[in-house]
């Protein structure tokens, strides 16, 4: 739905929903975090109103976009997008917030409330656990996709905030977002410089943003209340395909409280009566607590009618490909139940009975023998050297990083695409893979030695181009520009 046709009264209208359906939850509960929804209710808006994909009524569908609320705290944010967007949740379970055996406690859990994608809480394993939910979906890309049916394409989106961004895990999974050229992952950034202890300059003053285009993502700067700019950045970064993007917007935390915006005290606490009265006088809303205004629920409705429509169009080609190929079709129904022997455990214990040998060698069988037990098996390793016990059934792949070299290894009889994986081919000229210096992919020459082509063919121009230029660079350059010869 582009909410460019939407007047702006009854967009303004739609924002202040979110916002009160918030405040009144967390002033009946007594207890909560009313700032941030407050604050980024413009950003979610826009956001589940035009740019993430899902069916309601198919909470479960595989080709969805993944909604990530990194800062679970501000879950009332998520249940009240949940409610109007006409997920499986009512208006008394918002009233229930925080209450034993609701399906609103103060984090979303998953697999407890319909919609919610991720249990969230401690600041930046959201983020980082999103960045994994973007690998996946590349990794099942590889698999399955084929020419002219994009089995999967979706996009994982989410909202952080400051306290996520000064987390050491969100920098270490951001770094290997970037590294790896993640485009189908997207955050917003809710830059309202408040803690719950206070400004954010008390414990934090680095540049987020530099930092990011230093990890290699798409950075933009908007004004998180601007409903336009919002649009234009969420348009662009969607349009990314090698690199994750993140948005910082600029957000006044407690948005249309009359003394409390942008403080501390609005963040972890309810507002108070009269805090929340002189809202609804301010913010023009009527004393009716939940109160949800008829034309805003059209504007969800025609939304939850859209969602429907493209899962109908993605249902008929994944009919055609499941036809077209139904050995992958088999696949993907292992990957999806995620199938097992009943016995894998005795299986596992079986392949290494009555051998003695080095622990590391055991486990290197026993992993063997799960790979082809279990084609929807990954796993990592941070060793430099290739391990000699996984590498007979196993594909390889090395990325670079700056304290070693780590490896993804994937069952190798459950992909025959893994290397068109984006930011991690490498050339196959020489018909096996190279040194991380002679790989393919254009983009990584660009970021990382300054080439326009790809340093094992002609297909680009051998000038070099610098740092500054990159960023056109890579707009110009994509997985489709790769020539036959290394593709």
């Amino acid at each position: 739905m582009n909410t460019l046709t939407i007047p702006a009264e009854l967009r303004r209208k739609c924002v202040n929903t979110i916002r009160f359906l918030a405040a009144d939850a967390v002033e009946q509960a007594q207890s909560g975090h009313p700032g941030t929804p407050l604050g980024a209710a413009d950003l979610a808006f826009v956001l589940w109103s035009e740019f993430l994909r899902f069916d309601p009524s198919a909470p479960d569908w595989p080709n969805r976009d993944r909604f990530v609320l990194s800062g679970g705290h501000a879950s009332m944010l998520l249940y009240s997008l949940l409610h109007l967007s006409e997920h499986d949740l009512t208006l008394d379970e918002l009233r229930r917030f925080r209450q034993w055996g609701s399906k609103t406690p103060g984090h979303p859990e998953f697999g407890h409330t319909t919609g919610v994608e991720l249990t969230t809480g401690p600041l930046g394993a959201g983020f980082a656990t999103a960045v994994g939910m973007a690998l996946a979906g590349k990794m099942l890309a590889a698999r399955f996709n084929q020419p002219k049916m994009p089995l999967v394409d979706a996009h994982v989106w989410g909202i952080c905030g400051d306290g996520d961004m000064q987390e050491g895990v969100t920098a270490e999974a951001a770094s290997l977002a970037g590294h790896l050229g993640l485009g189908n992952l997207i955050f917003l950034y809710d830059n309202n410089n408040i803690t719950i202890e206070g400004h954010l300059d008390v414990a934090m003053g680095e540049d987020v943003g530099r930092r990011f285009e230093a990890y290699g993502w798409y950075v933009q700067y908007v004004d998180g209340h601007d409903h336009d700019a919002i649009r234009a950045a969420l348009y662009l970064a969607q349009k990314q395909t090698t690199r994750p993007s993140l948005i910082v917007a600029k957000t006044v935390i407690g948005y249309g409280a009359p003394t409390k915006a942008g403080t501390h005290d609005v963040h972890g606490t309810p507002l108070g009566k009269a805090e929340l009265a002189a809202m609804r006088k301010a913010l023009d809303w009527p004393d009716e607590t939940f109160h949800v205004p008829e034309d805003v629920r059209q504007v969800w409705q025609k939304r939850a009618e859209e969602g429907k429509k493209a899962r109908g169009e993605w249902q008929q080609m994944f009919d055609a490909w499941r036809k077209e190929h139904p050995d992958l079709g088999k696949l993907w129904d292992a990957h999806w139940k995620r199938e097992k022997p009943a016995d894998l455990a005795e299986q596992l214990a079986a392949s290494v009975a009555g051998k003695v040998d080095a622990t590391r060698s055991l486990s290197g069988a026993v992993i063997q023998k799960a790979c082809a037990l279990v084609p929807s098996l990954v796993g990592g390793a941070a060793s430099r050297a290739r391990p000699r016990s996984c590498a007979p059934r196993w594909r390889r792949i090395n990325w670079p990083t700056r304290r070693s070299r780590g490896a993804i290894y994937t069952s190798a009889s459950a992909s025959t695409r893994w290397d068109r994986f984006p930011m991690a081919w490498s050339c196959s000229a020489a018909g096996r893979p190279t040194a991380p210096r002679s790989w393919c992919s254009p983009i990584t020459c660009v970021r990382r030695f300054g080439w326009r082509r790809c340093p094992s063919c002609p297909r680009f121009s051998s000038s070099r181009t610098t740092v500054s230029g990159w960023a056109r660079t890579a707009r110009r350059i994509s997985r489709s520009s790769i020539c036959g010869r290394c593709a």
